[in-house]
Parts: structure tokens; sequence; C-alpha cells
């Protein structure tokens, strides 16, 4: 054998044993291993390698100089590992397992609906609103509007009437919170329509507006404001 050869076999030899590897067993928090994580191995110089562990979660990286290396390991469903400052001597077999914690799951959850009723914070009054849909959507033996304010909270029908009546022989006789039903004011669309009769005996109405014309009734039945001053009782706005 040359001397050229001789050198250049222990040059390879001298240089196979002053590589480094690392290898380890990829596992989760239970201890179980996790096949096709990532393993990524740089050092400082740009140098990056890959590596996958295998079906016993194992990774291998050999033939390595030695120095300082930085390994992250990842796979779906589990955070990132990142190991910094890896040192590695020369001829060092280092083992490195890594143990991967599940990542946290983000959970989003979106209601969607009608608004609900708002807190009225502008005015005291005390008031029940009967809307547009109950107004053509209840059945009334009658349609006389006037029925329906019986739904609102404190009022109770005292018409004794099967039926609601309108004109001459309609009676509105409708206690607000024990009030008397004489005592009662009712506004269509602005303008007071209250005919209370010889000393209340007879409370009717004035006008008697279709149910199909109006938008709301509401009912004030207490703490209304100074407009509405000349009611002992509660005031009834058709509108």
């Amino acid at each position: 054998m040359s001397v050229f050869v001789l050198l250049v076999c222990l040059q390879s030899a001298a240089a196979a044993q002053n590589t480094a590897s690392i290898t380890g067993t990829v596992q989760d928090s239970q201890q179980g291993v996790v096949v096709g994580a990532t393993a990524t191995l740089t050092d400082g110089k740009g140098l990056s390698l890959t590596a996958t562990s295998d079906d016993q979660g194992e990774y291998t990286f050999t033939g390595l100089a030695a120095g300082t290396y930085t390994l992250v390991v990842v796979s779906p469903g589990f955070e990132d590992s990142k190991s910094e400052g890896v040192v590695l001597a020369a001829d060092q077999k280092l083992r490195l397992d890594i143990s991967l914690k599940p990542s946290k799951v983000v959970t989003q959850t979106t209601v969607e609906g009608q608004i609900g009723a708002q807190v009225e914070t502008e005015q005291s009054q005390i008031a029940g609103t009967i809307t547009q849909k109950e107004l053509v959507k209840i059945g009334l033996n009658g349609r006389n509007f006037t029925q329906l304010i019986a739904l609102a909270p404190g009022v109770s029908n005292q018409t004794q009437q099967d039926e609601a009546k309108v004109g001459v022989q309609g009676s509105v006789k409708y206690s607000v919170n024990g009030g008397r039903v004489e005592y009662n004011n009712f506004d269509v669309d602005g303008q007071d329509v209250m005919n209370a009769g010889v000393n209340g005996s007879q409370s009717t109405l004035i006008v008697y507006p279709n149910l199909d014309a109006l938008a709301e009734v509401q009912v004030l039945t207490s703490n209304y404001g100074a407009q509405y001053g000349k009611t002992a009782s509660g005031t009834i706005l058709a509108s």
C-alpha cells in the first residue's frame, strides 16, 4: 500500500471517529410513541437536517460535527417542542428523548338571535306594549282593540261584557292597578277620545279605530310623564 493511500485511509477513519450523532424517541404525555413526527436540527452555520420518527417513535441524526445545535420537533395535534443549546462533542452519541404536549383546543361559540327587550334608562314610567302582530293575530270578539289592554300587567276587565262592542254600547271599564275605571285616559294618535259619561257610569270612546289601522297600543300604568297628568289611573295610547 502506498503512503498516499494509507494517509487517505487514516484521515477517513479519523473523520469517522470525530463525528457525533443524536437519536431519541418522540413520545406523547402518556408515554405513547409518536409516529411520523418531523425533527429538524440546525446549527449556527446554517446547516439544517430533517428526520422523521419511525414506527417505534425513533429519530436519528448521524455524521454530525461537534458544535451547538437546536432541535425542533413538530407533529399534528401537538405543540411544537424546541430544544436549544444542544452541545455535541466529537464522536459523541447523544440520546435526546422528546415529550410532546397536546395542542390547546380553541373552541369558539357564536350565538345569533334577535335583540331582546331594551332596558328603559331614560324614563321611569311603567308601561306594557301590545304590538301590531298581537293586534291582528289574536282573535277578538268584536274586533275592539280595548280588549287587548287586559294583557298588560295590572289591568283587569270590568266591562262585564262577553263581546266588546263599540259606539254608545261599547264599554271601556278597565281598572288599572286598582284605579277607578272613569279615571283612565284613552288617546288615539295623540287625541283624547275618552267619554266617561255621567259620573263614569257609561265609560266609552268617541272613536274606535280599526285594528288594521293601528301600529301598536301602549298601556301606561304608573309613573308616566307630566303630559298625561290629567289622568288619575291608566293612560292608553293607540297609534
